[in-house]
């Protein structure tokens, strides 16, 4: 019996090149799209985590801004406001008393600068008083806290003595770490740390904690960012009153990290125009932007254009020499103004001058021309105007 021969067998034919790389295309373009997806959901999320973060930050200042304004409708009243730098009455009454150029209101009105100056400190230099000089009398309590904190400066005057030591490069967040967590000099409800526990750090380990958004970046903090408002600065008669009025275009700009400020009809003429005074004139439209929350009745205008001395500070007879109220140590004069703070979002980028700067120099080591201590107020570097795209800010706004 003979058998049957086996059935023949057909053997595929293997893949070939090109089709080997097409299918490895396709699954390389499907992972990458997943990739891109997955990516886009992780920045969505930071980014709405940080806006939460930012809400806890903002509400923390905000409380500490109503009590900041309680102690000045207070001192207003003619009321104690507490003792020594937070009695604005014993300090102003020294001022005025001492020099012939301010009188009582007008010194009252220039120590509220520096009690808001040394409550919301951007800088270091900012918790220095009236007198520029760090370990006098008029200190904002701050500065003593900072240095009692740090494992790096054994003492206020060490501290003074280094500014520009690299120790000092988170100075900034950790100045707003600082005052929002802590309840010294003003009742204000503090930042509990608990609220956001994964953003406390002390990334450079010297004792002094900093908030860090969720792409890992430290948050800015302007305590009066002017220069976003009037870019050009001040520009002062010899009286020393304004003659570069807000802008309707920097009125709009101003909205874009601001959402909260409130235009006015943009049909309406002049009114985003504050008219150039006259000598000792009075103008005929104040528009909100060109009007400093700390002095709406201007009582400051052509006065505090230089550093004046007093005979008696403190209750301690000398010469003293107190600062100009200018944009070296302060910021731009009559210019509306909000504590402002900053997540820099994915990029990384900041694209203002740094707040702690007290040169010329952008972010990327560029010279902003024609400015020198004033950049630090939010100044918006065009080179960098690109790196703002993903900013968010407490104000309520994504910048653009």
């Amino acid at each position: 019996m003979r058998s049957s021969p086996p059935a023949p067998t057909h053997s595929r034919p293997a893949f070939t090149l090109v089709e080997i790389l097409v299918v490895v295309g396709i699954i390389a373009a499907l992972m990458g799209t997943v990739w891109v997806s997955l990516g886009s959901s992780l920045d969505l999320a930071k980014a709405q985590q940080n806006k939460a973060l930012l809400n806890e930050v903002d509400a923390a200042l905000q409380s500490r801004m109503e009590a900041f304004g309680r102690l000045s409708q207070e001192s207003s009243l003619g009321r104690n406001t507490g003792g020594g730098w937070l009695d604005v009455s014993l300090r102003a009454s020294n001022i005025a008393n001492g020099t012939t150029a301010l009188d009582f209101n007008q010194a009252r009105l220039y120590v509220l600068h520096d009690v808001y100056r040394g409550l919301f400190p951007q800088r270091l230099e900012d918790l220095f008083g009236l007198d520029g000089t760090a370990g006098t009398l008029d200190d904002s309590p701050l500065l003593a806290l900072f240095v009692e904190r740090s494992t790096v400066f054994p003492s206020v005057a060490n501290l003074a003595s280094n500014l520009n030591d690299p120790s000092l490069a988170n100075q900034n967040v950790e100045l707003l770490a600082l005052m929002l967590t802590t309840q010294y000099a003003v009742d204000a409800q503090p930042l509990s740390p608990d609220a956001i526990s994964e953003s406390i750090q002390d990334v450079d380990g010297d004792g002094l904690i900093e908030i860090v958004d969720n792409f890992g970046n430290p948050l800015a903090f302007y305590n009066a960012p002017t220069r976003l408002i009037r870019p050009a600065g001040q520009t002062l008669t010899g009286s020393g009153h304004f003659v570069n009025p807000i802008t309707r275009s920097q009125a709009e700009r101003a909205k874009l990290y601001d959402n909260t400020i409130v235009l006015f009809d943009a049909t309406a003429g002049n009114n985003y125009q504050l008219n150039a005074y006259s000598s000792g004139g009075v103008a005929t439209v104040q528009h909100p932007l060109n009007t400093s929350p700390l002095d709406r009745l201007r009582l400051l205008d052509g006065a505090l254009t230089g550093t004046i001395g007093v005979t008696n500070y403190y209750g301690i007879a000398g010469s003293t020499t107190l600062q100009a109220l200018d944009e070296t140590a302060f910021w731009t004069r009559n210019t509306y103004f909000q504590p402002l703070v900053v997540a820099r979002g994915d990029d990384g980028e900041l694209g203002f001058v740094p707040p702690t700067s007290t040169d010329a120099i952008g972010m990327s080591g560029q010279v902003v021309a024609g400015t020198s201590g004033e950049a630090r107020l939010g100044y918006i570097n065009p080179a960098e105007i690109e790196a703002i795209g993903d900013n968010l800010t407490n104000r309520k706004r994504v910048l653009r």
